[in-house]
């Protein structure tokens, strides 16, 4: 189901698609809409470890490694697929290979964030000059 960014927040536990822009710097990455929204839902961390990262979609890596190197010239525009959570989160987590129940309270480095979208899929992705 194809959401506006701004409309996440109606839509915990579900899966959506959504347009955002990915950008950050150091350990701080998130999404924004493509507007400006209301509220405390303006960034969305984005989990990709589940995804990405294990199964290696080289091309959408490649892209993302380009923004994380060079943060200060660049961000990436994409359409994400996803769960979209909001905290707190009860949930697995997995501490030095034991899984034990937790409650996390926020998402991304060091809880920064009220929100993520634990990603399926990646489609045109961009990136693009900030």
């Amino acid at each position: 189901m194809s959401v506006d960014f701004c409309n996440l927040k109606n839509y915990n536990d579900k899966l959506i698609t959504t347009d955002v822009i990915y950008s950050g710097i150091d350990e701080y990455w998130s999404a924004s809409g493509y507007d400006k929204c209301e509220g405390e839902f303006n960034k969305v961390y984005l989990n990709f470890d589940d995804y990405y990262w294990q199964k290696g979609n080289k091309s959408v890596l490649k892209k993302l490694e380009k923004v994380h190197v060079k943060y200060y010239m660049y961000k990436a525009r994409m359409t994400v697929t996803g769960i979209f959570k909001v905290s707190p989160l009860e949930e697995d987590i997995i501490i030095n290979k034991d899984t034990i129940k937790g409650t996390l309270n926020g998402f991304g480095h060091l809880n920064s964030y009220n929100s993520r979208i634990k990603i399926i899929s990646v489609d045109n992705i961009e990136v693009i000059k900030k």
